[in-house]
Order: structure tokens, then sequence, then C-alpha cells
């Protein structure tokens, strides 16, 4: 009896080396895909930065700048019980006015600021026991 299974002759059967022309051959448009993707991602990126700095620009500018006073000045804000509270760090005193104080802007216009800031010229043995006097936190 003859064997029914197909002889290899070295020829391969005319339907299996049929090369289908429509289907995807991995190459260009698969990259394509890729590409897509990848620019996607970077648009996702790109959005979630510049949506960060947004954000960024928004709190420091509803951020309270600290004034800059002379030390004398301090003590005349303290005298008249302007004074709330006071942070010492070294040879700056850092704190908040009761009520403010008016200075004006760059482009001019009457702001009051409740954050100031000031440095210590010299030892003030008096500065504490005045600040308690006053009930400065």
């Amino acid at each position: 009896m003859a064997d029914e299974r197909p002889q290899d002759n070295g020829h391969q059967d005319p339907d299996s080396r049929r090369v289908r022309r429509n289907a995807p051959s991995g190459g260009a448009e698969r990259r394509g895909n890729g590409g897509s993707r990848r620019a996607k991602q970077m648009l996702i990126w790109v959005i979630l930065f510049l949506l960060s700095m947004v954000l960024v620009k928004f709190f420091s500018q509803n951020r309270t700048e600290e004034l800059q006073i002379s030390y004398s000045s301090f003590r005349q804000h303290l005298a008249n019980g302007n004074i709330r509270s006071v942070v010492i760090s070294e040879k700056t005193l850092s704190g908040e006015f009761v009520n403010g104080a008016q200075t004006r802007s760059s482009n001019g216009q009457e702001k009051v600021e409740y954050r100031f800031k000031a440095v210590i010229p010299f030892e003030d043995a008096e500065l504490i026991r005045e600040m308690e006097k006053q009930g400065v936190e």
C-alpha cells in the first residue's frame, strides 16, 4: 500500500506559498502606530508640565510677600502694639502685623502688608522683654 503522506520533493504546496498582500507586514504600519502612541504620551507630558507651571504661578501669586522694614521701624510698630507675632532666627525677625502696614507697590498703588522681615543690627537685651510686655506671640 502506498504511503498517503505528501512527499517532500523540495517543493512546497502552492497554497502554502501564497502571500497575503493586504495583511500588515509589521514594518512601517507598526512603526506608525508606535509613533502615534509616542506622540500621545508626549502630548500628555507636555499638558501635565504646563498645568503644573500654571499651578505654581497661581500659588506663588497668592502668597503674601514680606515687607522689609528697618529695626527702628520694627521697634515703632512694637511700641504701637502693631506686632502680632515674631520668629527670631539668628539676626532676623520675621512676623505679622496686627493691622498691617501701608506701602506703595512698584506701580504706585497703595497696599497693606501683613508680614514683615527685619534685621537685628545689634544685641538688644530689652527686645524679648518688650515683646512679652506687648503680648507678642
